[in-house]
């Protein structure tokens, strides 16, 4: 077990980031698995702002839009159903392809997490990415089911972007 410096949980032996607070853990060089880099160490700590959550609701005529951090321009989503978001490949094909992005620098999986509309509301499931799925902080368990809210801060890897729900154009 390694415990975490900056909430004290007990991670398992070759874990990356912590299950509780999604800091990076104490690791030695970078390891390859599935093509996917494993993030070493960071000096830096990732900051995670207090916010209220907003809605959950999104309308027939809406889109997910994520603003990416150091990145000016909206990447915009339509949901009808589901996308898979990662890194696209000759071997892996995705929906919405975040290597215009710096995925593949910043640990996102090649499928790394699927978006689903279920009714008015927006899911994000991990689909056992290398470096986790995270919203506001929050480590996903691979395959579980979350709601994604008007607002949120989702974090693939450490690619980080803030969630909108904005009316398309």
């Amino acid at each position: 077990m390694q415990t975490c410096s900056n909430c004290g949980a007990e991670n398992k032996e070759g874990e990356v980031i912590c299950y509780r607070c999604g800091q990076l853990l104490s690791q030695g060089p970078v390891q390859e698995q599935s093509s996917t880099k494993i993030l070493k160490n960071q000096t830096e700590k990732l900051a995670f702002p207090s916010r209220m959550w907003g809605t959950s609701r999104l309308d027939s005529k809406s889109l997910v839009i994520f603003r990416i951090k150091g990145i000016s321009e909206p990447l915009q989503v339509y949901l009808e159903d589901e996308v898979t978001m990662g890194r696209s490949s000759s071997s892996a094909d995705v929906d919405v392809d975040l290597n215009p992005y710096g995925a593949a620098e910043k640990g996102v999986s090649r499928r790394h997490a699927k978006l689903k509309r279920q009714n008015d509301t927006v899911t994000v499931t991990d689909l056992g990415s290398s470096n986790h799925t995270f919203i506001n902080g929050q480590r996903i368990v691979p395959e579980e089911i979350r709601i994604l809210r008007d607002g949120d801060e989702l974090r693939l890897g450490r690619l980080i972007m803030n969630v909108n729900f904005g009316e398309q154009n």
